[in-house]
């Protein structure tokens, strides 16, 4: 916080106007303008440009873990629950065992 502070000092101390300032719309840090097509030096967003919507979008799902599990409601009768336990514990058990196999293979030589 002081850092940023500190900076923005140091732009207009060195005779930089605040108007030569832009702040990044990705990660609000201050980075000195130079042009339109200029890149955060924090994040390396682009200045300048806000995201659209496709784009947020884009980012909240890469961001989002995939839940491949099955569901379990709580109306789901007793049958149909202890199947989906059993289910979603195979699917875990597989899933381990080719993570392992695929870990075996990166790690071995060559």
């Amino acid at each position: 916080m002081y850092q940023r502070e500190f900076n923005s000092f140091l732009y207009y101390f060195r005779g930089m106007s605040s108007a030569s300032l832009i702040k990044c719309s990705h990660c609000s840090e201050w980075n000195q303008y130079q042009t339109k097509a200029g890149n955060c030096n924090k994040c390396g967003h682009i200045l300048g440009r806000e995201e659209t919507a496709a784009e947020k979008e884009s980012v909240r799902r890469r961001s989002t873990p995939i839940d491949i599990r099955i569901p379990i409601n709580a109306d789901d009768g007793a049958v149909v629950r202890i199947l989906k336990h059993v289910f979603n514990f195979v699917q875990l058990i597989f899933i381990a065992v080719i993570s392992f196999f695929i870990w075996l293979i990166a790690a071995s030589p060559g």
